[in-house]
């Protein structure tokens, strides 16, 4: 008995590429791997267009020195604002209310003051931070030596503040702006900090309309029942032109899939809430679960390819799918590798085929079984002794 791996190099690091069901599964993943790709690099979701509403405050000690005299000023700020974001731009208002305390402390003596400040303005940015502009007037009192004078009211313009948002999800907006907060105390030469937070919630829904929803939820329970009568037959039926039939009805389900995902990512439907809160994996899992025995080791490899990038095994899969159907595709790998790879026979150089040294029937197909059980973390045996991938190179 002899084996050859004059092919093996070839197919290492991919699987087998035949015509037919594998040409259809290289077409399947190349639209689920970019999908996977693209949502890795996605850092947070776009800020939802519609509008926003919130609350922004601050709070902080500062001291600083003036001709002769100490300041510490202790206070805080709590203001409101309402926005609108449309492509990436926002538009809208800020106001805010503040009390501060402040001692001066001068060589005559101490002036205690009391400040009341409001403000407001416009509010501009774009999907990565805003910057609030406008105005306060300050009023308030201050006594010394028993005589209470009264301060203000006082306008000034407001210095431009920056607000970065630091997290972007579809029911919240946080940000900070601390940074921008003590830009001004550093210019005004004081010391300490203001500490700064900012948070907008959407002020309706931002789903699309109900003819969309209800479109995509009608295509999945189509594509669902068509696939049903596609396996109804059993794993018999799977071959030849029903297993064409069953993959392509795969690939729909991929790209029914995206649309689901696309619309999720930027908060105008969210998948969780809807049919695909198992998006299509299980019925992806499902079917294969019923088929796996009926595959060739080039088959089953692109199967397991597909379903990992899928999510349908590995470490991103549903648990109740993954541990059965990862155990069936183990099970018919490991069947595959028994009829090709053999210890009765020789090798072409007349060693003696052995447990140790097996002689590998065709070793293109065994790579793919080997790929399959590299991407799942299963081992494949001869007789009970597992083996790698290097049997594919050293067998012949």
């Amino acid at each position: 008995m002899t084996s050859t791996s004059d092919s093996s190099s070839a197919a290492a690091g991919r699987c087998g590429r035949s015509v037919g069901l594998a040409l259809l599964l290289a077409t399947v993943l190349a639209l689920v791997v970019p999908l996977q790709a693209a949502s890795a690099q996605a850092e947070r979701i776009a800020l939802a267009d519609g509008a926003w509403q919130g609350t922004m405050g601050a709070a902080g000690v500062l001291t600083g020195s003036q001709e002769g005299a100490t300041v510490i000023w202790s206070g805080s700020l709590n203001g409101s604002h309402l926005f609108t974001s449309a492509s990436g731009s926002l538009d809208g208002s800020w106001s805010w209310t503040g009390t501060a305390d402040m001692l001066v402390s001068t060589p005559e003596g101490d002036v205690p003051i009391s400040l009341e400040t409001v403000g407001g303005g416009p509010l501009t940015g774009s999907a990565d931070q805003l910057q609030l502009t406008g105005q306060e007037t300050t009023t308030g009192s201050g006594s010394f030596m028993g005589i209470t004078t009264s301060i203000g009211p006082n306008t000034n313009a407001l210095d431009p503040i920056d607000v970065r948002f630091i997290d972007v999800g579809c029911h919240a907006v946080f940000g900070d702006w601390t940074t921008g907060l003590n830009d001004i105390i550093e210019r005004e030469g004081l010391s300490g900090a203001l500490t700064g937070w900012f948070v907008a919630t959407p002020m309706g829904p931002t789903l699309p309309g109900e003819e969309i929803i209800q479109d995509l939820e009608s295509r999945y329970a189509a594509l669902e029942a068509r696939m049903l009568t596609a396996i109804g037959g059993g794993g018999d039926t799977l071959t030849g032109g029903g297993l064409f039939e069953v993959f392509e009805l795969l690939e729909e389900a991929v790209l029914l899939q995206a649309e689901a995902t696309d619309l999720d990512s930027t908060c105008a439907y969210e998948v969780a809430d809807g049919p695909f809160v198992n998006p299509l994996t299980s019925l992806l899992a499902g079917t294969l679960l019923r088929m796996v025995d009926t595959l060739n080791a080039s088959q089953l490899c692109n199967a397991t390819q597909m379903l990992v990038a899928a999510g349908g095994v590995g470490g991103a899969a549903s648990e109740a799918f993954a541990s059965q159907l990862e155990g069936a595709i183990a099970g018919q790998a490991q069947s595959l590798h028994d009829q090709l790879v053999t210890t009765d026979g020789v090798h072409a150089d007349q060693r003696a085929c052995s447990v140790v040294d097996p002689c590998v029937l065709s070793p293109n197909e065994v790579l793919h079984l080997h790929i399959a059980a590299s991407m799942l973390g299963f081992q494949l045996t001869v007789e009970g002794v597992p083996v790698d991938s290097s049997i594919v190179a050293t067998g012949s």
